[in-house]
């Protein structure tokens, strides 16, 4: 049998759970909050090139590279 939560306990969870403030609310609204906050490492220019983030700089991946990983980029924008 399972020990018995504190209910006390519970409350202040749940309470904690909720918290809302300032820097939360844009961060879950911004395009990468699915990420979990992290940038992407990949990106696709606007030409079709494929860019790798290192970094604080992108840099642009020349051929072969990996293709399937292209075409899904291709299909997240």
């Amino acid at each position: 049998m399972a020990p018995e939560k504190n209910p006390h306990a519970v409350i202040l969870g749940r309470k904690g759970g909720r918290a809302r403030n300032a820097a939360l609310s844009p961060a879950e609204k911004s395009r990468i909050a699915h990420l979990g906050g992290r940038p992407p490492t990949y990106r696709l220019t606007a030409s079709g090139d494929l860019e790798k983030r290192v970094s604080d700089h992108w840099i642009t991946l020349e051929a072969p590279y990996d293709e399937p990983a292209k075409a899904f980029l291709r299909r997240c924008r």
